[in-house]
């Protein structure tokens, strides 16, 4: 019997071929990036621009090297301008100063460029409980951050939860109902807010400019203009601001003259002849609005005043338009065409407070006529003498019949030695029109405590018509003095200066000045040898323009 040993044998493995694997791989994955940098730190290019797009600079600098550049449009500005001059100068210096409000790496010759990561904003948590004077919560109540887009709700409990930035200084507070307030941060985390109530909407009564209404008696058609949307420099009235301020509120001024009337139309015209003038009412005083000229009536007509012009526009507080019916259960009959209620500013409590205001601007006619002089008169009216006679005879162009059978033409008016002999003549529309201006000074003073407050204002305004001889000139002032009970004192004073002249549509012997001067012709002078206003020879029913 063979007796069979089982032989034990142990292997030894040495551990160097692993050691060597790990090493290639740490090569394999490290050498690139060294090499990467390396390469961006000894490579050479040469820019010089000014006021290149950036995407244009990447492909220079990719026209250069072996790089190519990676990047999301959302995550750069490629049509940012780049001003650059470096020479000889590494890829990696170019780079840190093209790109030194983004982020790049380098990866095997490609350059990946992305968006620097904000710094994370720190929040703190805030909370708190927001309820009535009674102590009861206020469900669905706004939370919000003062000057940032974030907010929340409070909870059926009233309770609220909310982050706000390290920056934020103020919490608004507001419900339905209730009156808003505005609660200082400071450094608490916990904030409880009790609202007042607002009567006026718990009430279901609506606050407009000229008082307040049940909500059920507003029929919404109310249009309120403030005076800080308004052009009160270049306007004489309240009326001409309110042009193109209101919906179904036209504007026409029927007047060019300076302080000229105004016709306001609230939602159209309602009467042929009875009128369509709004009722005005100031302060709660009824005002009439009929625009008038003294002088107005006669064989020349002076046009229309406005007289709202009485009135400083800069002590205008707030205008209201009631547009419908419903307001004659007010003020009667009179509002059928509407009513624009103006409320005048009020003093405040507080320190005394100054202001002053002034501005100038001149006017000037948009497209002025362009009247013939002398010498052209003379050849036009040569012109027209004789196309009236080829026309009288039925010559070409206005008929067939040939020259020789015409009667003889009799000349021209005007010889040419007549012509040049002529100067300039007199230019009628110029001697009438002129440069206008406007000139405004208004100071206010204002002061006032808890129970009393006062207001005064002084304006002077002054408008120079394009048209000479016609100007307006308005010297007003005003006191409020109101206090805490039902009392006070409103006056207003006003002077009115108005030069006008007559700028009817009258023709013949009723022209008006602009009429007359568009028809007298450059020959006739100003005055005559015995120093009397001149008349034209062959419009002697035109009165002389000047």
């Amino acid at each position: 019997m063979k007796t069979l040993k089982h032989k034990k044998t142990i292997t030894k493995r040495s551990s160097f071929p692993y050691k060597v694997i790990g090493l290639v791989l740490y090569l394999l994955w490290v050498q690139p990036f060294g090499a990467n940098h390396l390469y961006a730190s000894e490579r050479k290019i040469n820019i010089e621009v000014n006021d290149v797009t950036l995407i244009d600079v990447l492909k220079q600098i990719e026209a250069q090297s072996d790089y190519v550049f990676f990047y999301n449009n959302a995550d750069i500005d490629t049509k940012k301008k780049i001003s650059i001059n470096m020479k000889d100068a590494n890829i990696k210096d170019v780079l840190d100063k093209i790109l030194n409000e983004y982020s790049y790496r380098i990866n095997n010759k490609k350059i990946i460029i992305t968006a620097k990561r904000q710094a994370p904003v720190r929040t703190n948590k805030i909370s708190g409980v927001v309820s009535d004077d009674s102590g009861q919560p206020i469900i669905g109540g706004n939370v919000l951050v003062k000057g940032l887009n974030k907010g929340t709700m409070t909870n059926i409990d009233g309770k609220y939860t909310i982050d706000v930035p390290d920056s934020a200084t103020t919490l608004v507070i507001s419900y339905i109902g209730y009156k808003k307030q505005e609660i200082e941060i400071g450094d608490r985390n916990y904030i409880p807010v009790t609202l007042q109530k607002n009567d006026v909407l718990m009430d279901e009564v609506v606050v407009i400019g000229y008082g307040t209404v049940k909500k059920s008696d507003l029929t919404g058609a109310v249009s309120s203009v403030k005076t800080e949307n308004l052009p009160i420099a270049a306007n004489t009235s309240v009326t001409h601001m309110l042009a193109g301020q209101a919906a179904g509120v036209m504007v026409k001024q029927n007047s060019a003259q300076p302080g000229g009337g105004i016709e306001i139309y609230v939602r159209g015209a309602a009467s042929t002849g009875a009128g369509n003038d709004p009722l005005y009412v100031i302060d709660g005083f009824p005002v009439t609005n009929k625009s008038v000229e003294p002088e107005s009536g006669n064989r020349y007509e002076y046009g229309s005043r406005n007289p709202m012009n009485s009135l400083n526009p800069n002590d205008i507080e707030s205008i209201e338009i009631l547009k419908d019916a419903s307001a004659t259960a007010i003020y009667g009959a009179r509002a059928a065409n509407g009513v624009i209620l103006v409320t005048t500013k009020r003093g405040k409590s507080g320190k005394p407070i100054v202001k002053y205001n002034a501005n100038y601007s001149i006017q000037t006619i948009a497209k002025r006529l362009e009247m013939l002089s002398a010498k052209e008169f003379m050849n036009v009216s040569n012109e027209i003498s004789y196309q009236k006679w080829r026309m009288d005879n039925e010559l070409y162009p206005y008929g067939g019949e040939l020259e020789e059978d015409a009667l003889p033409y009799k000349g021209n008016p005007y010889s040419p030695e007549e012509i040049a002999a002529a100067g300039e003549g007199t230019d009628w529309f110029g001697l009438l029109t002129r440069d206008g201006s406007i000139n405004q000074h208004n100071v206010s003073v204002s002061a006032g405590t808890e129970s009393t407050r006062f207001l005064a204002s002084l304006n002077y305004y002054k408008q120079k018509g394009v048209i000479k001889n016609s100007d307006f000139q308005r010297i007003s002032g005003r006191i409020n003095l109101g206090k805490y009970v039902k009392a006070g004192i409103n006056a207003t004073y006003s002077t009115i200066f108005n030069n006008n002249v007559p700028l009817g549509e009258g023709n013949a012997e009723n022209s008006s000045l602009l009429n007359s001067a568009l028809h007298y012709d450059p020959l006739v002078p100003v005055k005559d040898e015995s120093g009397n206003y001149a008349l034209s020879p062959t419009l002697g029913m035109i009165p002389n323009p000047v």
